[in-house]
Parts: structure tokens; C-alpha cells; sequence
């Protein structure tokens, strides 16, 4: 019986890309669920799947990859959708900020045109209307001016002001759920600390559920209150946002969080060995083994299945096997 509080659920998705000698796969087998107002992390390094992840929950998947599994948004699953019905729902019930608002915005029209294409398309508002509805806004995502930013176009905007129009788009229609993918990224600290408390107080206006999308887990720990974290395309651990920082389980985990730099540490930052392989040499096995110091035999040879801590806490990884299906601290 699906929870009431849940909004997005995505069951055993998967990206597949079919190419005339192999097929590769990017995403293997994820799932996870975001309740109404929660905000849930997406870590990784990149190439870990993050981005394709959201993707293919947006049903943007470029070909020749197909998306399989479930996507359910309030129990409609968005994957069986038609095309057609999907792009109703896609900017309206759920949007996406994208990774960089400069290549996502176009250029030959002004902010006022791309906002209030959100008002007519989805809202079936008249021209003054929609006018209005852009204008309101901007100025709900704190652009100074927002009558003047209306008509310029998106080259005459600073990096922030971009990223806050393109969550301006996002937010219009109110969707249940926003999808974020590295929105700070390329924004200096104070931008990315205004962007971010912008998300927040949306986010507790609106009720939105909020899927953040990045590798920096400084954000993570200020914003989100569960992560779950990819590697080669899966899911190897999750948990709540204070049990990922204060009791992480899996080697990969805890590598990204013994590389974070911290303020009067005096040895060596830590760096994981090796790098993500590419998805057409993702390992068998534990996709983490030849990167992982604590690895055996069998990590090699057979991929681990979650092992279940309790409170919402699980984890791939071998060392938590106690033979009988259940966990134990490694």
C-alpha cells in the first residue's frame, strides 16, 4: 500500500542504451521515494548516473537510451504515460532546473517570453495574464526589479540571477515536485548560500518535494534530510542526511566524506583511489571493488544485495553480512 505523504516514487528504473554491438546500461535497478516537502540528495561523483537519473524520471532520456521500471508520481506512472500526456504534466506537476541556466534558457527571447510560456502552455492564461503571473514571479524568487528583468534577455543577467529565473520557471505552476540538478554549480559561495536559502523557503511555502541532484556534499548537509548515494549507475547506500555524515556505512561513503576538505585539518586530504570507470566497463561484482581498500574475493565476484540497518538505513556492501540476511557494523 503506497504512503499517503509519498509523492515520487521511482521502482527499479533503469537507463538502457542500445547501440548496434552491446547494449549498455547506465542506470541498474534504482529506487527511491521522496514524501511531500522532504528533500531528497542525489550524491555521486560524475558519471555515477546522477543526472541520467533525473532524466529519465522527467522522461528526457535522449535515444538511443530507454528508460525502464516505474516512475510514479502520486501513483501515475509517468514511464507508461504517452508522450502527450507527459508534457502536461512535465513544467506543471514536475519540473527541473537544469544543470547550467545559460545553455538552458534561449537566448533570442526575453526572460518575460520563456516565463510566461509556462502561464499560457500549462495555465491557459490570456496574454496579460500570463504577463502578470511572470512578473509575480520573478519578484517570488527575490530578482530586484523584476519589471525591468521581464524584457532583458538571458545574457544580460548575472549567473544567480539566471539560476533564480530558472527555478522561477520551475516553480510557476507549483509542482509537487522539483528536480534540481547541481544548481549551485559555477555560482560563487554567496550566490550559491542565497540560491540555496531561496530553495528552502520555497520549498516550506509551497510544500514542494525537492529531488537535489549533486556531488557536493557540504549542500547535502545543509538542505536535504535523507541522501541516497549512486556509484556506476546504483544505489549503495541511504539514509537519513544525520546517519550519512555521523555513521556512514559503505568504503565509497565514507571516501567522499574523508576527502572533504575541513577547517584546521592538518593531514593529507584524502582521495579515493582510481576513478569511476566508464559505463561500458562498469565492474562485475560490487561495482565499487577495484576501488576499495577494504575489498575480497567476493566483492569480485558477486554483487551484494542492501543489507538493512533499520530506521531507513541500507546499504551494499559485504561487510555488513551477517550470514543470516541481516546487518552488522563492518
Amino acid at each position: 500500500m503506497k504512503e499517503p505523504n509519498i509523492v515520487l516514487e521511482a521502482r527499479d528504473l533503469n537507463v538502457d542504451f542500445h547501440n548496434p554491438d552491446r547494449t549498455v546500461k547506465i542506470v541498474n535497478n534504482v529506487s527511491f521515494s521522496i514524501a511531500r516537502g522532504e528533500t531528497l540528495g542525489i550524491v555521486g561523483e560524475s558519471g555515477c548516473g546522477k543526472s541520467m537519473t533525473s532524466l529519465a524520471v522527467m522522461g528526457l532520456v535522449p535515444k538511443p537510451g530507454k528508460a525502464t521500471g516505474q516512475v510514479l508520481l502520486e501513483g501515475t506512472d509517468l514511464l507508461g504515460l504517452p508522450g502527450k500526456e507527459l508534457r502536461k504534466i512535465r513544467g506543471n506537476r514536475i519540473s527541473m532546473i537544469f544543470q547550467e541556466p545559460m545553455t538552458s534558457l534561449n537566448p533570442v527571447f526575453t526572460v518575460g517570453d520563456q516565463l510566461m510560456e509556462v502561464f499560457r502552455l500549462h495555465q491557459n492564461a490570456s496574454k496579460a495574464e500570463a504577463r502578470e503571473k511572470a512578473i509575480e514571479a520573478l519578484r517570488m524568487v527575490n530578482i530586484a526589479m523584476p519589471e525591468q528583468r521581464f524584457g532583458e534577455y538571458p545574457h544580460q543577467l548575472s549567473g544567480g540571477m539566471r539560476q533564480r529565473v530558472m527555478i522561477a520557471m520551475a516553480l510557476s505552476c507549483d509542482p509537487q515536485v522539483l528536480i534540481a540538478d547541481e544548481p549551485t554549480t559555477a555560482l560563487d559561495v554567496t550566490i550559491q548560500a542565497q540560491i540555496l536559502e531561496l530553495m528552502k523557503d520555497l520549498k516550506e511555502r509551497l510544500g514542494t518535494a525537492i529531488m537535489l541532484i549533486t556531488h557536493d556534499l557540504g549542500v547535502v548537509s545543509q538542505v536535504c534530510s535523507r541522501v541516497v548515494i549512486l556509484y556506476c549507475g546504483q544505489v549503495i547506500e541511504e539514509a537519513p542526511v544525520e546517519e550519512i555524515f555521523g555513521d556512514p556505512l559503505h568504503p565509497y561513503t565514507r571516501g567522499l566524506l574523508r576527502s572533504l576538505p575541513a577547517i584546521g585539518r592538518r593531514e593529507k586530504l584524502y582521495v579515493i583511489p582510481g576513478s569511476v570507470p566508464g559505463a561500458r566497463d562498469f565492474p562485475t561484482g560490487c561495482v565499487f571493488h577495484p576501488r576499495c581498500e577494504r575489498a575480497c574475493g567476493r566483492c569480485r565476484e558477486e554483487a551484494p544485495p542492501f543489507f538493512d540497518r533499520g530506521g531507513g538505513h541500507r546499504c551494499k556492501c559485504w561487510l555488513y553480512d551477517t550470514g543470516e540476511g541481516g546487518l552488522t557494523h563492518g
